[in-house]
């Protein structure tokens, strides 16, 4: 079996949707689920309690907790030999994994990587073959698909592999790391020999319910995508030193964070400050491609950015 850890905070409405649509209504035998709780309320404990379902079970936490300390929390609690580590805002079609995992072979693998076709950028398109499954060594893993593994939904990871290195986990819990469970893996994916691969699929979905991210919301993109970012992968191992710049601003790159439809959105919500570019501008040229569109996107007041997005909208909308 392979137990699938859902950290939540406040978020009901997307753990029904999930609950509705896709846990409760999975058939198979690979996967049992964990919903890991800090919510201030009940509504999410109620969910789970009456879903009479005995794959899904509900574990609550303190609200105060950080969100990546709860993960690595619940990861060290796992019985199983493998994990899958689920946010509440991706959606995933397990009859379809299960039977892409069974294919491919899943436990010659330490860790096997998820990434949605939806959505990608064009970056992506071009310098990955997504139609292939691509088995990695260490170095070129961890150039190729850091960026993409940040994503919660997108691996399965040998347990073991991470409750081997928990000792590393400290360095990343006191600077705060967002990264903490990407970090955490390739610390041990450092120190045990095993492969690793990556797959692009179609059945990985966003959340209808999930409303914005909570960085986003408090204004923290340029924080945790160059400053954090930027720290955390000073404290990886030295074996991965030799790609660092190139690796540096992959997660950025192919993330397409920063690119102009995602500039205009971040500019209109006050992610995008002439204050907090400022702050930043060290961790901005380490992890940015091509920082010089974060500095022309100050160009636009963020009243006209908000006009952008809701022309933007309402094309889509007519097409």
């Amino acid at each position: 079996m392979i137990t699938v850890v859902i950290p939540t905070y406040n978020r009901s409405t997307c753990i029904k949707y999930q609950l509705e649509n896709y846990l409760d209504k999975y058939k198979g035998t690979l996967f049992v689920f964990e919903i890991h709780d800090s919510s201030t309320d009940d509504e999410t404990f109620g969910l789970i309690n009456n879903c009479n379902n005995d794959k899904i079970s509900y574990h609550r936490y303190p609200s105060d907790v950080n969100g990546d300390v709860k993960t690595m929390q619940a990861i060290q609690k796992v019985k199983t030999d493998y994990y899958f580590l689920l946010g509440d805002g991706v959606c995933v079609d397990f009859e379809k994994l299960e039977k892409k995992l069974n294919e491919i072979g899943y436990d010659k693998y330490k860790v096997i990587g998820f990434r949605s076709t939806d959505g990608i950028s064009k970056s992506v398109f071009k310098e990955y073959n997504i139609h292939n499954l691509d088995e990695c060594d260490r170095n070129d893993y961890f150039v190729k698909y850091f960026w993409a593994l940040t994503l919660y939904g997108s691996m399965i990871v040998r347990t073991d592999l991470v409750k081997n290195v928990s000792d590393e986990a400290q360095k990343y819990i006191e600077i705060l790391s967002p990264f903490m469970h990407d970090c955490i893996l390739f610390e041990g994916i450092s120190k045990y020999d095993g492969k690793c691969a990556f797959v692009f699929v179609d059945f990985i979905k966003g959340n209808p319910y999930k409303q914005g991210s909570g960085w986003k919301k408090s204004k923290q993109a340029l924080e945790f995508f160059c400053y954090r970012y930027y720290e955390s992968v000073l404290l990886l191992p030295d074996c991965y030193e030799k790609e660092s710049r190139r690796f540096l601003i992959s997660h950025n790159k192919y993330s397409n964070l920063f690119g102009f439809k995602s500039l205009v959105v971040l500019r209109a919500n006050g992610n995008i400050t002439f204050k907090l570019v400022r702050k930043y501008k060290f961790y901005i040229k380490k992890t940015v491609a091509h920082p010089i569109k974060i500095y022309l996107s100050l160009l636009i007041p963020p009243f006209m950015s908000k006009c952008l997005i809701k022309i933007y909208r309402k094309l889509k909308r007519l097409n």
